[in-house]
């Protein structure tokens, strides 16, 4: 658990370092590199030993290893001796004490078997089965890996770490008392910056009040209210001109079934705006066409009237 935390913050770490580094890929190249270097037994640290029994101790007399095949009964297995027991037993991961008849009876429970369908209670405490050995030493791998990514980060706060650690104890006070002293007059500028607006300034782009003259010049101390937009305030005549074409006004006049165009900007009032609309309409039926009024006729004496007094004249046999 510990080498999974310490890998996933120094991924974090790395990404925060580095955020246009693709992570994926440092990852993809270094299982490659592992799973070559694991099938050849050229991970440091984790050869054929650590991976079968872990930091077992080497014998002086090398055993043949044991075909448990050849065997019908754990008697069989007697002959073998104590100290070819003992060996064999290391080998695979089980414990290696106890007497003849027990090591044979321990050891004749791999035939047919892997050291995981063993019971535990017959297993050495410091074996490590090849798949969990893998995948710690996979782990393992990654962290070396970003351990070089991340090295001038990690000497410079190493190096921090012991300067800070050499420090005495009056250090470490005057050091305490200059940060305190830097808050607390960072503090008192803001409450004086919060303070100091009695005529509630809007801030500028700096964070303060802007100055009063300013202020007036642009008119921000107006107020301008618009009933179509829900009694909604505008402070400046800029921000007010401006907010015909924004999406509030727009939708007012939606709601009033009215197309929002240039004849209807500075119209706040609803009574207003439903006026005006109205007159527009009949300004626009008076430009269209009228055919009973415009359209023209000739008689055959060459007299011009229009549609309406020619079929008044034609019904009374007059043209």
């Amino acid at each position: 658990k510990y080498i999974n935390d310490l890998f996933q913050y120094m991924t974090e770490f790395f990404q925060r370092r580095h955020p246009l580094a693709n992570v994926d890929d440092f990852k993809k190249q270094i299982a490659e590199e592992f799973e070559g270097k694991w099938a050849k037994d050229e991970v440091e640290g984790w050869g054929e030993t650590k991976e079968t029994s872990n930091e077992m101790e080497a014998d002086t007399i090398e055993y043949q290893p044991v075909d448990l095949s050849q065997y019908n009964s754990w008697e069989d297995l007697q002959d073998l001796g104590l100290n070819y027991l003992k060996s064999e037993l290391k080998r695979v991961g089980l414990k290696t004490g106890g007497r003849l008849e027990e090591r044979c009876k321990r050891l004749f429970l791999l035939k047919g078997k892997t050291i995981d369908q063993v019971p535990n209670k017959y297993r050495a405490k410091n074996f490590i089965s090849r798949d969990k050995a893998k995948t710690i030493a996979t782990v393992e791998y990654y962290i070396k890996y970003f351990y070089e990514l991340l090295r001038p980060q990690i000497e410079a706060t190493r190096e921090y770490i012991e300067k800070k650690l050499t420090k005495t104890y009056e250090e470490i006070q005057a050091e305490r008392e200059e940060d305190s002293d830097e808050v607390v007059s960072e503090s008192e500028e803001e409450e004086e910056g919060q303070l100091y607006n009695p005529l509630k300034l809007p801030l500028g782009w700096d964070g303060k009040p802007i100055p009063y003259w300013l202020y007036k010049l642009h008119g921000l101390n107006i107020e301008y209210k618009c009933e179509i937009c829900g009694n909604y305030s505008y402070w400046g005549p800029r921000a007010f001109s401006r907010h015909f074409n924004e999406w509030r006004h727009s939708y007012g006049m939606k709601c009033l079934g009215i197309q929002n165009t240039k004849d209807f900007e500075n119209i706040t009032l609803i009574e207003d705006a439903i006026t005006l609309n109205r007159k527009l309409k009949k300004l626009q039926q008076q430009k269209s066409w009228r055919p009973e009024e415009e359209e023209e006729f000739e008689d055959k004496d060459g007299h011009v009237y229009n549609k309406k007094t020619f079929d008044d004249l034609k019904r009374q046999g007059l043209v």
